[in-house]
């Protein structure tokens, strides 16, 4: 793709998937459609001004709940990295729920590089207990320390990886995930 770039050809870009979780966002912004996939280079031109929760796995982005003035992005995991070039995601809250494992972790810190006001939700030794039923092995994880964390999200994530555990945000029932991002919109 450098040579597509070059010349300023066209080429197969990596796409950014969102959901509007508020009607109103979508009459606001004269959208025809609350669920859509847009090429990197025209989601950094986006410049929403809302609420964002990111999403690490596509089914919990599937069935986020409806909330207030809030957009919802699916991370894909590393490929939050994609987001660095929408300068304008530095004005939303942002709120990023991922895996509780080490991995799901290593995102959150990538993320916060590029916008340390995230906040992360159901990353935590509280959601880890109510869901240690569903708690499998997890992938190996090298990285023994990580930047832009806070001291409880670092505690767990050295826990998780030293254990080699992991809870797929998928194994959070319904219920669960819906009041705790009403709690983190309202807090």
């Amino acid at each position: 793709s450098m040579f597509e770039r070059r010349y300023r050809l066209r080429y197969d870009e990596p796409l950014i998937r969102l959901r509007l979780l508020d009607p109103q966002l979508q009459a606001a912004y004269h959208l025809p459609m609350d669920d859509f996939s847009t090429p990197v280079s025209q989601f950094e031109r986006l410049a929403f001004t809302a609420r964002c929760v990111i999403t690490e796995n596509k089914l919990t982005f599937l069935t986020l709940p409806p909330l207030a003035n809030t957009f919802a992005i699916f991370g894909g995991g590393f490929n939050v990295e994609h987001l660095r070039v929408a300068r304008w995601l530095a004005q939303c809250p942002l709120i990023y729920w991922g895996d509780l494992d080490a991995h799901g972790f290593v995102i959150l810190s990538q993320l916060r590089a590029l916008f340390p006001h995230v906040q992360s939700v159901m990353m935590d030794a509280a959601t880890l207990a109510a869901f240690e039923a569903f708690v499998v092995p997890g992938e190996p994880c090298a990285i023994r320390s990580l930047p832009n964390l806070t001291d409880e999200e670092h505690a767990l994530f050295e826990q998780l990886a030293r254990d080699n555990r992991r809870l797929e945000q998928e194994r959070i029932s319904h219920a669960y995930a819906v009041e705790q991002l009403h709690n983190t919109v309202r807090g």
